[in-house]
């Protein structure tokens, strides 16, 4: 038929045109650690106010994690987000979560050794420049925890989720905890 015939001469002409491909400007590359000397696994962006970016990543070798925030022309000094006398599972498949709001900075993260210890939060206030001491999010129990992350609800509430296991590792299922005092 002639409206066929219309329709095949339609889709071969729009299938030879020359595709115009958007093109993507970025910008220079910054540096965030300056090299491997922090093991720099599973990296993570966030986004504080003004759209500023802050970068938290793993040290796979010696158990901590470091954030480091854009300062306009590069990146600050790597910070350790927690204590010395803390030990931290980062790993490249698996380690600490982060979400901002503003200038709230939340970090989800499992302390070690993995049977003794829960997970933590880590809050910034000032937008990833200084952060709180650790504050145990789970009360399970003989049960064990690990792998959380975090998202922030509206109000600047902090929610995390975590695997729970039982005292064998076994029996896996997700946990969701709340914050209604923004994480204090």
């Amino acid at each position: 038929s002639n409206t066929m015939k219309y329709l095949l001469f339609a889709i071969s002409i729009s299938l030879s045109l020359p595709l115009s491909a958007q093109t993507l400007t970025w910008s220079a590359e910054y540096p965030v650690t300056g090299g491997n000397s922090f093991s720099n696994v599973r990296p993570r962006i966030a986004l504080t106010t003004g759209n500023t970016p802050i970068i938290m990543w793993g040290d796979d070798v010696n158990s901590n994690v470091y954030t480091a925030k854009w300062t306009g022309s590069g990146f600050t000094a790597p910070l350790k987000i927690h204590s010395d006398s803390i030990d931290v599972f980062t790993s490249n498949w698996a380690g600490p979560e982060f979400e901002a709001s503003g200038d709230t900075v939340f970090i989800g993260l499992k302390v070690l050794p993995e049977a003794d210890n829960g997970v933590y939060s880590v809050r910034s206030t000032d937008g990833g420049l200084t952060f709180d001491d650790t504050v145990r999010i789970e009360n399970i129990g003989d049960s064990l925890a690990r792998f959380p992350t975090v998202t922030i609800a509206n109000g600047g509430n902090p929610v995390f989720a975590y695997m729970k296991f039982d005292s064998n590792w076994m029996d896996a299922h997700y946990t969701v905890a709340q914050s209604i005092d923004g994480g204090d």
